[in-house]
């Protein structure tokens, strides 16, 4: 496996972050095409009070529920617990991260997603930053 390219993601605001079930929700985000990996996850969380648990979810097809999938979890993700997450899957498992489009989809509205899920415990006053590199990869 060798990385071929990065693409980077960013989002932010004040109230929670994305719904797996909801295939508009802000923290949604899909390589361009091809086989990909997360290769880093970058969050922050300021002013306010609280935490909650930050999920990092594969949405397998977004036009239904049944391939949803836990991929990460940081408990206690805000400015009362861990105020700052900085994640990367180790080298050596890297291989079992690789997400594809299904075979013969061709429209990138049905491809796997990664999907964010925090609620936040003090909306309207704190306020969170995300940052996901995914990386574009070959195989051999």
């Amino acid at each position: 496996m060798r990385v071929v390219g990065l693409q980077t993601h960013t989002a932010n605001g004040a109230n929670d972050m994305g719904d797996v079930a909801d295939a508009t929700s802000i923290c949604r985000f899909r390589a361009e095409s091809g086989l990909w990996l997360p290769m880093r996850v970058l969050a922050k969380f300021t002013a306010g009070t609280g935490s909650a648990t930050l999920s990092m979810r594969l949405d397998g097809n977004p036009t239904d529920t049944l391939h949803d999938y836990l991929l990460a979890e940081w408990l206690e993700a805000g400015t009362d617990g861990k105020a700052d997450i900085f994640w990367r899957p180790p080298e050596d498992e890297r291989e079992n991260w690789i997400i594809q489009p299904p075979f013969g989809v061709s429209d990138p509205n049905r491809w796997p997603q990664i999907v964010f899920e925090w609620t936040n415990p003090d909306a309207g006053v704190m306020t969170w930053e995300l940052m996901v590199t995914l990386g574009a990869v070959t195989l051999g």
